[in-house]
């Protein structure tokens, strides 16, 4: 997630505040955003690493290979959204990280604070179709988020600029509680040659989660929430607001559970004494 309220803010900017900042043994994690830097924070050692806000994907990525090339700093990673990466194979460096899914958002959504948000804004609402709501949700917003996914993959893919706005698609979603490839393709004005169900099938079966965006994912959540309670939610909760409430409701035994986690561990083991995570 990126955040850039200067854009005259640089690799080298980002550069200098490490060299200004650095400590003896104390590693650096560099992130993209401020929603990153709230997510992360809550698991580092304070003690013993520092985050680095970059102010976006490109300031993150051109710091961590300047830094790679000068050698001049030791103990940093970087944590980036992981977009359409892992889809098209791009190389990265070696100590740059990237999420579990399409981003964080999406990466959190699939993990228990998914549950626990829900079960937390739907209390008081303990009936059959709450019941069943709950638990189809998150199947259902990534089936559809994973269409809409895959044309802006495409629109990425073949370089066409055409913009993939999810709000395109709730009406359709509202009155059918799903989203075909078809119905996408029609609602969008999409190129239908350049689609491909085979390939699409493929990518569910092999980059389920990394099609999905998480803005995309907690817009639906917020539309299709209308549908249980209308008198309690009688208006659209905006996606960034559930945004917030499941950042809250991430904590490190989920984060844990992630691929993420493990590759930070690994980094640990091989680059000691530099520490990342809190015990």
């Amino acid at each position: 997630m990126s955040s850039s309220p200067n854009d005259s803010i640089g690799k080298e900017y980002i550069i200098s505040e490490m060299y200004l900042s650095k400590k003896e043994n104390v590693a650096f994690l560099l992130v993209e955003g401020i929603d990153d830097r709230a997510v992360y924070k809550n698991f580092i050692d304070e003690k013993y690493c520092e985050i680095i806000l970059c102010y976006g994907e490109k300031n993150l990525c051109g710091a961590i290979t300047l830094l790679n090339q000068q050698r001049t700093i030791k103990g940093y990673i970087g944590i980036k959204d992981a977009d359409f990466d892992i889809i098209d194979d791009i190389s990265r460096e070696d100590n740059l990280f990237l999420t579990d899914g399409h981003d964080l958002e999406t990466m959190i959504c699939s993990s228990d604070a998914f549950d626990y948000y829900n079960e937390v804004h739907l209390r008081g609402e303990d009936t059959n179709s709450v019941r069943g709501f709950i638990a189809t949700l998150r199947e259902k917003i990534f089936n559809i988020g994973s269409v809409i996914g895959y044309l802006r993959w495409l629109s990425h893919k073949h370089k066409l600029g055409i913009e993939i706005n999810a709000k395109k698609f709730l009406d359709h979603v509202k009155k059918h509680q799903d989203l075909t490839l078809e119905s996408a393709i029609e609602i969008s004005k999409f190129d239908k040659e350049i689609c491909d169900i085979d390939e699409l099938n493929v990518l569910l079966l092999n980059h389920f989660s990394h099609l999905c965006q998480g803005h995309d994912l907690t817009l639906l959540m917020g539309h299709l929430y209308r549908g249980v309670s209308k008198k309690r939610f009688g208006k659209e909760i905006p996606g960034g607001k559930i945004e917030d409430g499941l950042i809250l409701a991430y904590k490190l035994k989920m984060f844990k559970q992630t691929k993420l986690f493990s590759d930070i561990v690994e980094w640990e083991k091989l680059n000691k004494p530099y520490k990342i995570l809190e015990d």
